[in-house]
């Protein structure tokens, strides 16, 4: 165990024996009888409505006429220029998000962000239906979706 607590890696899991686990996760450790299972799961956004994600995260799509100030818990797309349906999924090996400064690995904005590898693997994506991440959500949104000045906006909110 002190092995583990002087270990340089932030994500570790060490098998203490009859199903009990030591997890470090960055600076936390924690003792859990088994490990969690973890699905990938894919499902599309087909309605204007509040959705529960898989990993207990509720969100909410509605049509909106203008743009509100955005955080990491809200996000718009202008109706007109977004490849529909909207879908949610977790991540693939090799996904990408394209941000202010170019392309970025999903995976590395989950290491920048310091997520644990446990919970990495069901973090939800919001992806349009060509598969381009749009928002890793929660962390980081897209940034090559240009608004008009007047028109449709789809607001996507994290409520929970």
């Amino acid at each position: 165990l002190i092995n583990i607590i002087k270990s340089k890696k932030p994500n570790l899991t060490y098998d203490l024996g009859k199903n009990i686990y030591c997890v470090k996760a960055y600076d936390k450790i924690s003792f859990q009888y088994g490990l969690p299972k973890l699905e990938e799961y894919s499902f599309i956004l087909d309605d204007f409505k509040e959705y529960e994600l898989p990993n207990g995260m509720k969100i909410r799509l509605k049509k909106v006429e203008e743009i509100a100030k955005t955080n990491n818990k809200k996000m718009f797309l202008c109706y007109n220029n977004t490849i529909w349906p909207l879908m949610i999924r977790t991540r693939l090996a090799g996904d990408f998000i394209y941000t202010q400064v170019g392309r970025k690995k999903v995976n590395r904005v989950f290491i920048d962000e310091k997520i644990p590898a446990q919970e990495r693997k069901t973090w939800p994506l919001l992806v349009d239906r060509n598969d381009n991440v749009l928002w890793v959500i929660g962390l980081q949104k897209c940034d090559y979706r240009l608004f008009p000045k007047y028109g449709e906006y789809v607001e996507i909110e994290i409520i929970s």
